[in-house]
């Protein structure tokens, strides 16, 4: 394969746009989400991205032909891929030639989107190939597809927004706690989550306002009272309001809690996870087809 030579070959012709038409219609420009995955090249063997995986984020350039696609991925750091080669549509599906691989638009990431109400959802999945299940006890639980691990079930599952949801909401005061920076927002929840202090959901529309301990509890408050407290529940060092349903480009956030054995004492984990890049509907569930 010469690198003057498409990558892709057999594009549909009933209908062809050029690579600015498909740069324009499906949003590949700066400040929107994209999400790319790797196809395969026929004779291809071994390259570093493997086939399969997934990789985008908010783009820091608009996509062309003959540039890198820069974005700053979801866990905080920047990304990019060899210089586009072409952009084409082929049977319903842009996919995207750089100099050494195919990847293909996943649709839907952009910031407007369905909400779903979670009786609806089979499972969600994030950026770094994590599957959260809802199961009929109203508990999640976490399937990490690398390491072909089931985790167990959490009490709690919530969905913490970007850094550009917060900034479109004009939430200032955590604006500014960032500088602005989605790099730096990213660490500040990641740092709440994993440091010395505590985390917690909480209804704020209680009075006083209550930690919440399972999923039946979020899923009875009402938004937006919704709030994730981090250091102290009455002395909060930051609030942030966070989603009961998954949203596109939203982090998970969950609990476990685990009996000590001591009456009434519980011993906590929690877990800060990737971006929602796909909601699987119980209708879409291969597993019930």
């Amino acid at each position: 394969m010469t690198e003057s030579a498409p990558l892709i070959e057999n594009v549909e012709q009933e209908r062809k746009y050029s690579a600015e038409e498909l740069v324009r219609k499906f949003k590949l420009l700066a400040g929107e989400r994209i999400l790319l995955q790797k196809r395969k090249i026929d004779g291809e063997e071994e390259s570093e991205v493997p086939i399969g995986k997934r990789v985008g984020g908010v783009l820091l350039s608009d996509v062309k032909v003959g540039e890198q696609i820069h974005f700053l991925s979801d866990i905080g750091d920047n990304g990019n891929t060899t210089s586009v080669h072409d952009i084409v549509w082929k049977n319903g599906k842009v996919y995207i030639g750089t100099r050494t691989s195919i990847y293909e638009l996943i649709p839907g990431v952009n910031r407007e989107g369905k909400e779903y109400n979670v009786d609806q959802i089979a499972e969600v999945v994030t950026a770094r190939g994590s599957n959260y299940r809802y199961l009929p006890n109203g508990t999640t639980q976490r399937y990490k597809k690398v390491e072909n691990k089931e985790c167990a079930p959490q009490d709690i599952l919530v969905y913490v927004p970007d850094f550009e949801y917060v900034r479109a909401k004009k939430w200032y005061k955590i604006v500014a706690r960032c500088g602005d920076d989605a790099m730096m927002y990213n660490q500040m929840i990641l740092e709440a989550v994993q440091g010395a202090g505590k985390t917690y959901v909480v209804d704020a529309g209680s009075n006083p306002p209550r930690v919440l301990t399972n999923n039946a509890e979020v899923q009875a408050a009402k938004l937006p009272n919704l709030i994730c407290i981090y250091d102290n529940p009455d002395w909060p060092q930051f609030a942030i309001p966070v989603s009961a349903k998954p949203l596109m480009g939203f982090m998970t956030y969950d609990e476990r809690h685990t009996p000590t054995g001591n009456p009434g004492e519980t011993e906590s984990e929690r877990h800060l996870g990737n971006a929602v890049v796909e909601i699987i509907l119980k209708s879409e569930d291969p597993a019930e087809v």
